[in-house]
């Protein structure tokens, strides 16, 4: 079995490098908005800025590494903070998930004006304080649940969702001997609750969105591949815009 030669400059240096991209492809798309009056005016582009806000806000937290956790934090070395740093970043990397919830607002959007053809307008007025509230009431109810549940303690390489001491015998698990958990005992059940499940729920529902816009215009082609073809005795030209949604999706 492989084992990595030098774990601790590796999970010093890895996590940093990808959170340094994602914050400044974020960074990017956020400049961009932000600079152009166009695009601010747009559903699609506020909701692109706010997605990247939040996913800057988890880079950093990212970056951060092992830095916020106390200095006595068992695996690996590195930390400089205490419980309440700690327990800082775990609330502010849970704007990650804040992050997939705009991803579904986006393949919303794209529902309403494929699928059901509403206008920018009509969007921006009824529906988009509701895109925007979603992901911020999914990062403070799962932020605060996780403060409050005194779940968010030092894992691996930063903190997150783990049990006090490492090893000790956290809910579902047999005690053996183990001791007993000092924080966190809820630890592994709210591993999904308040962060797998809520993923892999969104996952899901984007991928069922995409799915019903691409099949909306499949429909609406194939509609018009039939009135082409007994209008003028030909078929239509291939459908390149579904191939697009679809790769869109």
């Amino acid at each position: 079995m492989a084992t990595i030669p030098n774990p601790e400059l590796t999970y010093a240096v890895v996590p940093r490098v990808a959170a340094f991209f994602s914050f400044s492809g974020s960074a990017w798309i956020a400049s961009e908005v932000l600079r152009d009056k166009k695009k601010r005016e747009k559903v699609y582009h506020r909701v692109m800025l706010g997605m990247s806000v939040f996913d800057m806000a988890a880079s950093i937290c990212f970056f951060l590494g092992r830095w916020p956790l106390p200095p006595d934090a068992p695996l690996l070395p590195g930390g400089i903070g205490n419980q309440q740093t700690c327990t800082a970043q775990a609330f502010f990397g849970q704007t990650g998930l804040a992050t997939v919830a705009y991803n579904c607002t986006l393949a919303f959007y794209y529902l309403l004006v494929v699928k059901y053809g509403m206008t920018e307008k009509a969007i921006a007025k009824r529906i988009e304080k509701w895109m925007h509230a979603l992901p911020v009431v999914i990062w403070l109810s799962t932020g605060a649940a996780g403060i409050a549940l005194e779940v968010f303690n030092p894992a691996f390489f930063d903190c997150w969702i783990a049990p006090v001491p490492i090893n000790c015998a956290a809910y579902g698990e047999k005690g053996d001997d183990r001791p007993p958990c000092t924080r966190g005992y809820l630890a592994p059940i709210f591993q999904w609750a308040i962060f797998y499940a809520p993923v892999w729920f969104m996952i899901l529902l984007v991928t069922a969105i995409m799915l019903a816009v691409y099949c909306s215009v499949a429909q609406t082609e194939k509609k018009n591949d039939r009135y082409s073809s007994a209008e003028f005795g030909r078929a239509s030209a291939s459908r390149k815009y579904s191939r697009r949604v679809a790769k869109q999706g």
